[in-house]
């Protein structure tokens, strides 16, 4: 029986870092831009005893979450295979439990698959406004009529109908965003 060597085990783990950790660092990277808090919505409820609550609505953030959700799980995907590959390698002697390294592999490929079905989603539920009478500004706030957009939608929308007002900010966001979609 052959002599594995621990530099074939590091080349094999370079490799790994070098195509695994990059992309889901420039996602987590790439996925921060800054948005101004927006209500879009509110809800005033009886909490009971005279009292009630307001319950405010914002941008929804489904589509950032699954982001970084996907990033995240394939860095932690990325460090499973690589204990399992250690330990499969040099410590088990390539025994049944050897094939269990296969399982982050194939989790970060479900994860990811997931995680895009859920951006496609999250981008046909909460298109981009189309004219002002969406997205309205009145006595200097923004009203959607109880509509609710995600940060990219809302972005583009402020970029189209208000970028007079609202210019800088939306432009470099929507360009942004619509660069990573």
């Amino acid at each position: 029986m052959e002599q594995i060597t621990p530099v074939i085990t590091v080349f094999i783990t370079a490799i790994l870092i070098i195509l695994g950790f990059p992309v889901a660092v420039a996602i987590l990277f790439f996925n921060h831009n800054w948005v101004p808090r927006v209500i879009l919505g509110s809800k005033t409820i009886d909490t009971g005893l005279g009292k009630t609550t307001t319950i405010d609505f914002g941008i929804l953030t489904g589509l950032n979450d699954a982001i970084l959700a996907a990033a995240l799980i394939s860095i932690a995907s990325t460090a499973l295979f690589i204990i399992g590959l250690v330990l499969t390698r040099h410590f088990t002697k390539h025994n049944a439990f050897g094939w269990l390294i296969f399982g982050p592999v194939l989790l970060n490929i479900l994860s990811q698959v997931g995680c895009c079905v859920a951006v496609f989603i999250f981008n046909n539920k909460n298109p981009v406004a189309t004219s002002r009478d969406q997205i309205r500004y009145v006595n200097g706030k923004y009203s959607t009529g109880g509509t609710l957009y995600t940060k990219e939608a809302l972005s583009c929308s402020m970029n189209a109908l208000y970028s007079e007002m609202e210019g800088h900010w939306a432009n470099q966001a929507c360009s942004r965003f619509v660069r990573l979609t």
